[in-house]
């Protein structure tokens, strides 16, 4: 006779802060089967449930206030992971007062070019379990503006003149990522 012990796996507490009408798009990448997912306005951001969190994704916001961005800080030094989605209209330096807290990475200013995706960094430890192979006829996207990231942020998705579409940062704890 054997007797087998499998455990379900718990699912990810993921916290969305953005408008409601930029985060529909999430909510039908985090499904309720694997996350549990919530949305908030910044506004309505409680401070009491981050540190609750496994992810806490910033979708397009304008300005990140002084307060949020040293709870955030403390999060991510905690182990939290972070995602940073910038709005063409975020202000630039605000943008960059908030990557100064975790590394020597920066927003260059908004360039209205478009520019292909080209290159997946597969060896990247957020795709340790999602790639079987490499590929090699993957249809990449193209952005139509964006901003470029300078530093010293790991490339995990590339563009074809090497420049990161989305970068991440490790403090062997927690990870910020930056499209």
């Amino acid at each position: 006779t054997y007797y087998f012990s499998i455990t379900k796996p718990e699912k990810s507490i993921v916290l969305v802060v953005g408008s409601e009408a930029k985060n529909k798009f999430l909510s039908r990448i985090y499904t309720p089967d694997e996350f549990n997912y919530n949305s908030t306005e910044l506004s309505g951001l409680d401070y009491n449930t981050i540190e609750k969190q496994d992810a806490i994704i910033l979708n397009e916001l304008k300005e990140i206030p002084q307060a949020r961005i040293t709870t955030l800080k403390s999060f991510y030094a905690k182990g939290g992971n972070i995602v940073i989605i910038p709005s063409a209209e975020s202000s630039l330096q605000n943008l960059n007062a908030f990557l100064a807290g975790f590394g020597s990475t920066s927003f260059r200013p908004l360039a209205q070019t478009e520019r292909q995706i080209t290159k997946i960094a597969f060896s990247h430890p957020l795709y340790q379990t999602v790639f079987e192979k490499k590929t090699d006829n993957f249809q990449y996207p193209k952005t139509k503006a964006g901003f470029t990231l300078s530093g010293s942020t790991l490339p995990v998705l590339s563009y074809e003149d090497q420049t990161p579409f989305l970068g991440s940062l490790t403090n062997r704890l927690g990870n910020v990522y930056i499209f």
